[in-house]
C-alpha cells in the first residue's frame, strides 16, 4: 500500500471514529487526554483523517474499538 492509499484508508476512517466517540459519550477533549493527545489533533483526525499511525492507534484504544477495524 502507497502513502496515498493509506491517507486515503485513514480520510474514510475519520468519520467512523467520531461515530465511536460520540457513542462513548465522549468530547473531543475527554478523548485527547484518554489518548494523550491534543484535542486539536483528534479534530483534525475526524474531520480529514490527519495523523500519524501513533495517532491513529492512540485514539483506537483510547475509544477501544480496535476490533471493529477488521470486522
Amino acid at each position: 500500500m502507497n502513502p496515498s492509499q493509506v491517507a486515503s484508508h485513514l480520510a474514510e476512517l475519520g468519520p467512523r471514529f467520531r461515530s465511536w466517540r460520540i457513542t462513548h459519550q465522549l468530547t473531543q477533549a475527554e478523548l485527547a487526554k484518554k489518548a494523550g493527545l491534543n484535542p486539536w489533533t483528534v479534530s483534525e483526525f475526524e474531520r480529514k483523517g490527519a495523523g500519524t499511525m501513533d495517532t491513529f492507534m492512540r485514539i483506537a484504544i483510547a475509544l477501544q474499538v480496535g476490533y471493529r477495524l477488521i470486522e
